[in-house]
């Protein structure tokens, strides 16, 4: 499966344009993304944001925030299209499942 080499690095307000970069990407009539530097910081601090990595090369985010003490919110899953069909979404939501599973479901 071609996920095995995918890897995860924490985004960073200093991380906001390529976030945007991805957004752009991915978006369509039916996703509005976010693209300026100031709703792109806001999701950023509001949520803990993942970058996905291909290889070393940035290719999408995954992003939950936590709903209280002990609840979270998987808010965001990113894949730039060139990458989409080969299982780095599933592999990503795999990892980010394991990441969250002490919290309540």
């Amino acid at each position: 499966m071609i996920a095995s080499h995918l890897s995860f690095r924490k985004a960073t307000g200093k991380d906001w344009e390529v976030v945007s970069a991805l957004e752009k990407a991915v978006g369509s009539r039916l996703y509005k993304p976010i693209l300026e530097e100031s709703e792109v910081q806001e999701y950023l601090r509001r949520s803990s944001v993942y970058l996905l990595l291909f290889d070393g090369q940035i290719i999408g985010t995954i992003s939950y925030r936590r709903k209280g003490k002990d609840q979270v919110e998987i808010d965001g899953l990113t894949v730039h299209p060139r990458h989409q069909g080969l299982g780095h979404a599933s592999a990503a939501m795999a990892w980010l499942m394991e990441k969250i599973k002490h919290y309540r479901k």
